[in-house]
């Protein structure tokens, strides 16, 4: 799949179309591995790939985006939650249909969710406030490295 400048530009990208023909290096299209492979941020990269997956690949990046968000809040959440994950864990709250109408905004928040998540923890650990700014940095950086991988393989079909 060929993506363009236009097709990206529907999207309401936060870059100006003359930063995008920079980006692009002078070509009028990418592949979803050449727009994985830009230097640029990798949240952004995530996000234009994302926009373009097919759909069963889209749910897919989805329900794992939101897996190792739940798995990583779990241990400090409520036991009402608690019991609300097991259930998507397990799959009882994990239906095709549930997932499909899901997929956008669970693949847009996943990775907050995940990197908030960590950083609660250090807090609730009485680590200084620094400390815990710096988790939440660090697992944000990897949480969006572990998706730029999840979505090289999807590209490439696997």
């Amino acid at each position: 799949m060929k993506i363009t400048i236009d097709k990206i530009k529907e999207l309401g990208p936060c870059f100006a179309t003359e930063n995008l023909k920079r980006i692009a290096g002078g070509r009028k299209s990418m592949t979803l591995m050449e727009i994985l492979d830009l230097d640029i941020p990798a949240s952004h990269r995530v996000w234009v790939v994302s926009q373009f997956l097919p759909e069963n690949s889209r749910v897919k990046f989805a329900e794992s985006c939101a897996e190792r968000a739940i798995r990583t809040a779990y241990a400090g959440a409520s036991a009402a939650w608690q019991k609300w994950a097991d259930r998507w864990l397990s799959g009882e709250y994990r239906t095709a249909a549930r997932a499909a109408s899901n997929a956008t905004m669970a693949a847009s928040n996943a990775t907050w969710s995940a990197a908030r998540a960590v950083s609660w923890a250090a807090s609730s650990a009485n680590i200084a406030a620094s400390s815990a700014n710096a988790a939440w940095t660090i697992a944000w950086a990897a949480e969006v490295e572990t998706q730029i991988r999840e979505l090289k393989e999807l590209a490439r079909g696997k």
